[in-house]
């Protein structure tokens, strides 16, 4: 039941962002996770909830937190330096949308996310 709830839920926010066009640059460099956010959003969110999901070990996934910086960005710490292949999850909890996407995370390298 919870499964078919959050499946549910999901679908909701990821059409939500479809609908709002969402798209997301993101770099990876170091421990830092910079954002840049564009769709058509009546405002900006104030902060992002990011999760980088392993493939096959849970120890690995790892759940941070964007905070919207002065030039209009958003910026988190990964204290989990692991890079590679995972499932990229970005939500905006107060607009009530979700991109998810796959990517390769690689130290310094551009991705760009979208539904």
């Amino acid at each position: 039941y919870k499964d078919g709830m959050a499946y549910t839920e999901n679908k909701t926010l990821i059409n939500k962002a479809k609908r709002l066009q969402v798209k997301a640059d993101m770099v990876y460099n170091q421990d830092e996770i910079r954002i840049i956010l564009s769709g058509y959003l009546d405002e900006q969110p104030t902060f992002l909830q990011l999760q980088l999901i392993h493939p096959t070990l849970e120890t690995r996934d790892e759940s941070v937190l964007l905070q919207q910086t002065s030039d209009g960005s958003y910026l988190g710490l990964s204290e989990n330096s692991q890079l590679g292949k995972r499932k990229v999850w970005l939500q905006s909890p107060e607009q009530e949308w979700m991109l998810k996407d796959e990517a390769l995370i690689e130290n310094g390298k551009a991705l760009s996310l979208r539904q």
